[in-house]
């Protein structure tokens, strides 16, 4: 009797049918993680950009000697901050979703950079008069066609800081700098302790 070598057709037939279900399934399991792993990119980064721009506006705004919305016709979209020596830096709202900003000497500009803000929608605003900056980046999700705009969601994050707060501490004396502004004006004393 004859040795067989080789498959029969059915078994042929069985395997490439094994095969057509087997192979989309993994391609779409490769597609799924490499997206997830890009989309895990872009919110890491987005994060530490947002992060590093709360980090920047506080610190300009506490050094700032006034703040005020620019009247350009695009309410919420901007924030100039006056520094004084003429130094001003100014925050505006760019249509491909981050936040530039600018710092200029007179004319001169000394720095130029952007915060990428993902989905989030920037808004400035001023607090109390002027005394406070806010600003709040409210998530939303794009237009297709790019357009400005988002469907707001609940939530969102909110960055304040107030204005002139270096300027204000600076002015202290050194002992009351120390138990910060309210101690300086009175507002604030210290408990007496009762023995035991």
């Amino acid at each position: 009797m004859r040795q067989r070598r080789g498959f029969t057709l059915i078994e042929l037939l069985v395997v490439l049918s094994l095969l057509a279900v087997i192979l989309p399934m993994a391609g779409g399991m490769v597609y799924f993680l490499i997206r997830a792993q890009s989309q895990s990119a872009d919110a890491l980064r987005d994060a530490m950009s947002i992060t590093q721009l709360s980090h920047v506006f506080r610190t300009d705004v506490h050094a700032a000697r006034n703040a005020r919305l620019p009247s350009d016709g695009s309410p919420g979209k901007g924030l100039l901050l006056e520094q004084g020596d003429l130094r001003t830096t100014e925050y505006r709202a760019e249509s491909n979703g981050s936040i530039s900003r600018t710092v200029r000497h007179g004319k001169t500009i000394e720095r130029h950079e952007h915060f990428r803000l993902g989905t989030n929608e920037p808004t400035f605003k001023l607090v109390d008069g002027g005394h406070e900056v806010a600003l709040l980046l409210v998530p939303g999700v794009r237009r297709p066609s790019g357009a400005d705009g988002a469907t707001a969601d609940a939530g969102g994050i909110r960055i304040g800081a107030v204005v002139s707060r270096d300027t204000s501490l600076g002015a202290l004396p050194a002992a009351d700098a120390k138990n910060g502004p309210k101690a300086a004006t009175g507002g604030s004393q210290p408990r007496s302790q009762t023995k035991p």
